[in-house]
């Protein structure tokens, strides 16, 4: 059994829910974006540590977050120098052509920038790789 409301509905009524509705979408909207920039961010702070970590990075991911917002850190300045130019490349990355010899070089030479005399340069020499063959 269909029930009648107790007022008629009129286009006035019709375009108030719209628009209603619409600032509703626009407030959730705005929360959405701002949730996506907070997970970027946490996004970025685990894969820095994590790349860095495996490298033998000793600084926590709090100490990350604090260089990451320009607070000062103590611990090695290998550790915080790494974490700084990790940031950097980071920074850089929209700018690189993933398939550019020129790009790869840059971003090497971000990333190594103050830990090696070679950062962002190609360098040859004879390598030697050592096969071991374990049995169980």
């Amino acid at each position: 059994m269909k029930r009648k409301p107790p007022y008629t509905i009129i286009r006035k009524i019709l375009k108030l829910t719209a628009s209603i509705l619409e600032k509703i979408g626009e407030v959730n909207s705005a929360h959405l974006k701002q949730a996506t920039t907070e997970l970027k961010k946490k996004n970025r702070i685990t894969t820095i540590h994590s790349s860095l970590e495996i490298e033998g990075n000793a600084l926590t991911i709090e100490q990350l977050s604090s260089i990451l917002e320009n607070k000062p850190v103590i611990g090695p300045k290998k550790d915080i120098l790494e974490i700084e130019n990790a940031i950097m490349v980071y920074e850089f990355l929209d700018k690189i052509n993933p398939y550019s010899l020129d790009s790869f070089c840059k971003a090497h030479g971000i990333l190594m920038n103050g830990l090696i005399e070679s950062a962002g340069r190609l360098w040859f020499s004879k390598l030697h790789i050592l096969f071991l063959n374990f049995t169980y």
